[in-house]
């Protein structure tokens, strides 16, 4: 996992768990324009997307280091509510395949929240947040000049 990219990385790594649990569905990152996504697959698709962060105290490196709280979402997009392939079965299947589900780099995926959306031209919308926690340590620059200038010895 690049530092640089913790949100891109896990967003890879929870589309690829999905598209080996749930294969009947498309498995893809939250389109650019949201406004403008048509659901073209047959049975449906989830959509993960990176939603925010939560930073905790500086850790024992100083203030360059904490901890950070990623929240994932995934949304469901189905063509029925109900049945095995209704968006609440696809919801409960997301929640099996990812929860407690460990990613290099990050603390186990734990279930935040998940609930409706909305509804319309026979789409069922619902959604699933996840968080994990990484170390978020800042860039450093290196202090022009001299380290210590004198040295006292008592």
């Amino acid at each position: 996992m690049s530092a640089n990219n913790a949100s891109a990385a896990l967003v890879g790594r929870i589309i690829e768990r999905l598209k080996d649990r749930i294969p009947e569905l498309l498995v893809d990152s939250f389109p650019d324009n949201p406004e403008g996504y048509r659901l073209k697959h047959p049975k449906g698709a989830l959509l993960v997307r990176y939603k925010g962060s939560r930073y905790g105290e500086s850790r024992d490196l100083g203030e360059n280091a904490r901890d950070r709280d990623m929240v994932m979402e995934v949304t469901i997009h189905a063509r029925g509510l109900n049945g095995e392939s209704g968006a609440v079965a696809y919801l409960d299947r997301a929640l099996r395949a990812l929860s407690g589900r460990r990613i290099a780099g990050f603390s186990p995926l734990v279930p935040v929240e998940d609930g409706f959306l909305d509804q319309g031209a026979g789409l069922w919308r619902y959604f699933i947040d996840f968080s994990a926690r990484t170390l978020f340590v800042a860039e450093t620059e290196a202090e022009s000049g001299p380290l210590a200038t004198k040295a006292t010895f008592e």
